[in-house]
C-alpha cells in the first residue's frame, strides 16, 4: 500500500529553485521545479521526511488521483475511485477547496461539493464533524483535475517555537531562504542588527545545527492510514541523532527591549537559547559587534508596515564600514533602490512578504577586514 507516491512540496512565491536544492540535498533528486512549488516520487518514507525536514516548504501534498473530467457526472464518479479507504480512517473529517482555470466545470464551489459528496459515497459516510479536518485540494486546468491530500496541516513554516512576535515579523520560511541565499556557511558568525522577535536568528541556529524544521509539531498525515508509527518514531530518532550540539556566534540585536524578551522566549522554546546572544542595543548609536568574517542577515523597517525606514538604511550604511561583516543579505520593497557602502548587492530572488513584493539582496562587502577591526 502507497508503495510510489506523486509528490508536491508547495512554497511561498520564488523559493522553488532553493527549495529544489533542499529537497535534493535529502536524497531525493528526481524531482520537477513547477509553478508553486517542486514535484517528487518517493514512498512513505520520503513524504514524512519531506514534512519534517523541509524548511522552506508550505505543505507537502499527495497527489491522489488525476484525470480529465468535462462534466459533473464524471467528475464524482472517477473521484469516488481513488481509493479513499486506504486514506481516511471513519472518525477523520475531511475539507474540499477547489480551484478552476480554463475549463467546462469553473464554479470552484460546485466541484469541491462534488468531489466532496464522491468522498463520502467512496467511503460510505459524510465527513464526520470535528476541529481540524483533513484539507483536500482539487485544480481544474483546461478540464484536467488534479486531486491532492495535505498531508501537512498546518503550514510548515509553523515549527510550533514561534509563539511571540514583533512588529511585522519575518515568516519562519522566508527567513530560512534569507539565510540560505546569504551565501553563510554556517560556521561563521551571523548578525542580525534589526532582529525584532528573532526569526531570523532563531533559523540561524537551528540550520547550523541540523534541527529538523518539523521536530517540535504534528502533521495531517499522523491522523490518516499514511501513518506508521515506528517508521516515523525512527525518523525522528534519527533526525534527532543527526543535531549538532552548538552553533557558531550568533548575535541578534535590536533598540526594542519587548522584541528582544519575545525573541529570548521564541529561542527557547526552539530549543536554541544558548546559542543566541540577544542585544539591546540601537545600531544608530552602537557600532556593530566586531566578528570577524561575519555575514549579517537582516529584515530592515522598509516603511509598509514598521516606520522608520530611512533612519534604518542610515545607521545601517554608516555602520557597515566599520565592521568586520564579509557577507550581507537583507530584504527590500520591489520598488526600493538600494545602495550600501562597498557592497554590489544583488537580486537573489522575489517573493511576497506581508502582501508586499520584496526582493532578497545579497552581496559581499569589498574589502572587509576578515580578522576583525583593530
Amino acid at each position: 500500500m502507497h508503495s510510489q507516491l506523486q509528490l508536491f512540496v508547495s512554497c511561498a512565491p520564488g523559493l522553488q529553485t532553493l527549495l529544489a536544492a533542499e529537497i535534493a540535498a535529502l536524497g531525493y533528486t528526481e524531482l520537477s521545479v513547477e509553478p508553486g512549488g517542486v514535484s517528487c516520487t518517493g514512498d512513505i518514507t520520503a513524504l514524512m521526511r519531506l514534512n519534517l525536514h523541509c524548511a522552506l516548504g508550505s505543505h507537502v501534498l499527495l497527489r491522489v488521483g488525476a484525470f480529465e473530467a468535462r462534466h459533473f457526472s464524471a467528475l464524482v464518479k472517477r473521484a469516488a475511485c481513488l481509493g479513499w479507504e486506504t486514506l481516511l480512517p471513519p472518525n477523520i473529517g475531511w475539507t474540499v477547496r477547489a480551484t478552476c482555470r480554463r475549463s467546462k466545470l469553473y464554479h470552484s464551489n460546485a466541484v469541491a461539493q462534488r468531489v466532496d459528496t464522491a468522498i463520502a459515497e467512496s467511503l460510505g459516510h459524510a465527513s464526520p464533524e470535528g476541529d481540524d479536518p483533513i484539507a483536500i485540494a482539487v485544480r481544474m486546468d483546461r478540464d484536467h483535475c488534479v486531486i491532492s491530500l495535505d498531508t501537512s496541516g498546518q503550514p510548515l513554516h509553523r515549527r510550533g517555537w514561534r509563539k511571540q512576535t514583533a512588529k511585522a515579523p519575518m515568516r519562519e520560511d522566508l527567513a530560512h531562504a534569507l539565510v540560505v541565499a546569504s551565501g553563510w556557511d554556517t560556521r561563521t558568525p551571523l548578525i542580525d542588527p534589526f532582529a525584532g522577535s528573532g526569526t531570523l536568528v532563531i533559523e540561524a541556529a537551528c540550520l547550523a545545527r541540523r534541527l529538523a524544521p518539523g521536530r517540535l509539531r504534528a502533521f495531517a498525515f499522523e491522523r490518516t492510514h499514511l501513518m506508521d508509527a515506528t517508521l516515523w518514531n525512527e525518523l525522528r530518532e534519527a533526525a534527532a541523532s543527526q543535531a549538532k550540539p552548538n552553533a557558531p556566534k550568533l548575535v541578534g540585536r535590536d533598540r526594542e527591549g519587548g522584541a528582544l524578551r519575545a525573541a529570548q522566549g521564541n529561542a527557547t522554546r526552539a530549543g536554541v537559547e544558548n546559542d543566541i546572544e540577544w542585544v539591546h542595543a540601537d545600531l544608530a548609536r552602537e557600532p556593530l559587534p566586531p566578528l570577524a568574517d561575519a555575514t549579517l542577515v537582516t529584515n530592515p523597517p522598509y516603511g509598509h508596515r514598521v516606520a522608520g525606514a530611512a533612519a534604518a538604511h542610515a545607521a545601517l550604511t554608516a555602520r557597515l564600514p566599520e565592521s568586520a561583516v564579509t557577507r550581507v543579505a537583507l530584504v527590500a520593497p520591489t520598488e526600493a533602490t538600494t545602495k550600501l557602502p562597498g557592497v554590489a548587492l544583488r537580486k537573489s530572488l522575489m517573493t511576497d512578504h506581508g502582501g508586499t513584493k520584496v526582493n532578497f539582496l545579497v552581496g559581499e562587502r569589498r574589502g572587509a577586514r576578515k580578522n576583525g577591526p583593530e
